[in-house]
C-alpha cells in the first residue's frame, strides 16, 4: 500500500478556498495566541480532509465512470471503501478531539460544517445535485 495515497484522497491540492476563508475568519473573528490558529487550523484540515474523502466515497461509481475523475484514490479502488470509511471517522474524531481541547464552544460550529458538508454530497439529501445549495455552499 502506498501511503502516499491517504494524502491524495484528502486532496489537499483542493484546500485553497478553505484555507482562506479559515483565515478571513481567524481574522475577523478576533486575534486569538499562535496556539490557538494553529491547532484550530489542523482541526479545520482534519474536518476538510475527511468531507473529500466522504464525498469520494459516496461519489465512487460515478468518478469511476468519469474519464477526470476516475483516478481519484476511492473511485480507482487504490484505497479500498473499508479504509476510507476508516480514515475518514479517524480525521473526524481527531479534529473533534482537538477542538475539544481547545474551545469546546466550536464543537457545533465543527458538528454544523460536517453536517452540511456531509448534506451537500450523502445520498440521502445530495444537496450537490441542486445548484442553488452549490452557489450557498461554495460562496
Amino acid at each position: 500500500m502506498d501511503y502516499l495515497e491517504y494524502f491524495s484522497v484528502a486532496r489537499i491540492e483542493s484546500w485553497i478556498g478553505w484555507i482562506f476563508s479559515f483565515g478571513f475568519g481567524s481574522i475577523f473573528l478576533g486575534s486569538p495566541t499562535l496556539w490557538r490558529i494553529i491547532s484550530i487550523f489542523f482541526a479545520f484540515s482534519f474536518a476538510t480532509a475527511s468531507i473529500f474523502i466522504l464525498n469520494q466515497y459516496f461519489d465512487r461509481k460515478g468518478d469511476h465512470e468519469n474519464k477526470i475523475k476516475s483516478n481519484l484514490p476511492v473511485a480507482s479502488g487504490r484505497i479500498a471503501l473499508r479504509r476510507a470509511l476508516v480514515l475518514f471517522l479517524s480525521l473526524i474524531i481527531l479534529c473533534l478531539f482537538i477542538v475539544f481541547l481547545v474551545d469546546i464552544n466550536l464543537i457545533l460550529l465543527f458538528l454544523v460544517y460536517f453536517a452540511l458538508w456531509t448534506a451537500y454530497s450523502g445520498p440521502l439529501l445530495h444537496f450537490k445535485l441542486c445548484q442553488s445549495w452549490i452557489l450557498l455552499f461554495q460562496g
